[in-house]
């Protein structure tokens, strides 16, 4: 399907702007997310979840990655989601006065997950399928997988912080058993004389699974994704499970939900 002739079509530009505002409206606040901080001089991403039990510590054990999943919409033949969101909690002092980007970089999937990945075997992240296309949409414009580009969090960050920052992200097609795995990094700019330069964050990952599905496989992915990314030269990405195995096997036994 060609994404941008399926968003031109008036009526279903109407029923998907008529979705993302309820989706906003019952995803913001709960949920898993992440605290943007500023540790040594550096964007973080620290990801938590401040909604039900999904099987993993609520405060993650480790920055940068997080999962969510995207919601079907049968009628339009697309998958929508606006989680996970953003919270700049820590301004005072640190990101007042300062535009906070996302800069997308890249975007690939995990298909066809085994049941219980084998921890001896690396992981491969694919390009997108030909024609497969995701969209993100800030405040102020639209980015695609076929372009990337960057997104504004905030354009300035006001003495207090803000919560419940989110995007809202498309997939042209409902999503098969594959988990989608976005790449990033955040970046801060001053808006005001005297504010110091801050260092962009390392790669930040955001996962999107199917809606009910995968969910457990979206963990062991989510905590194993920053550990080692090596490109290979058949373009696919490989990463190194290390201690990955572990926390699917917990996860499993806690039952999470999603």
């Amino acid at each position: 399907m060609n994404h941008t002739l399926f968003f031109q079509q008036a009526g279903r530009v109407a029923a998907v702007l008529t979705l993302i505002a309820s989706a906003h409206i019952a995803h913001a606040h709960d949920g898993r997310r992440f605290d943007v901080q500023v540790v040594a001089n550096q964007l973080v991403a620290q990801g938590r979840n401040t909604g039900p039990d999904d099987g993993l510590p609520s405060l993650r054990p480790y920055v940068n990655s997080i999962h969510d999943h995207w919601r079907n919409v049968p009628s339009l033949g697309i998958a929508t989601t606006v989680a996970p969101e953003f919270d700049i909690r820590q301004a005072v002092g640190q990101l007042v006065g300062y535009e906070v980007t996302l800069d997308w970089i890249d975007a690939r999937k995990w298909v066809d997950p085994p049941m219980m990945p084998d921890p001896t075997m690396p992981i491969v992240l694919e390009p997108l399928a030909p024609g497969e296309v995701i969209s993100i949409v800030d405040d102020f414009h639209t980015v695609t997988s076929s372009t990337f580009g960057e997104l504004t969090l905030h354009p300035s960050v006001p003495t207090g912080g803000v919560v419940d920052l989110s995007f809202v992200y498309a997939l042209n097609h409902l999503p098969g058993r594959e988990i989608h795995v976005l790449t990033f990094q955040m970046k801060a700019t001053p808006t005001q004389a005297g504010l110091p330069p801050l260092l962009p964050s390392d790669p930040l990952y955001i996962l999107l699974s199917p809606e009910g599905q995968l969910h457990h496989h979206a963990l062991f992915l989510e905590q194993a994704i920053h550990t080692n990314v090596v490109p290979e030269p058949s373009s696919v990405i490989v990463l190194a499970l290390s201690g990955a195995m572990i926390l699917f096997q917990r996860a499993g036994e806690r039952q999470g939900r999603w």
